[in-house]
């Protein structure tokens, strides 16, 4: 349970803290790695799904202009 606000360091120190608590170098000799493989596919996955809203917006933006005669 995270008892800080949210948005603070200290709200974030404890998410991250549950991702390195998975670093167990006997059990899962790659959690290191696929931690920090993880943290760049979440990236790429945000910033494809950015770029794709982003592109749905232009296209809004398009529609609505045609539609207005603008």
């Amino acid at each position: 349970m995270i008892n800080h606000p949210y948005g603070s360091p200290e709200f974030y120190s404890e998410l991250f803290g549950d991702i390195l608590a998975d670093v167990d170098p006997k059990t899962t000799p790659n959690s290191a790695d696929n931690i920090l493989k993880g943290f760049y596919l979440a990236i790429d996955s945000w910033l494809d799904y950015h770029v794709d809203q982003a592109l749905a917006f232009s296209t809004l933006k398009a529609n609505v202009k045609r539609a207005l005669g603008d």
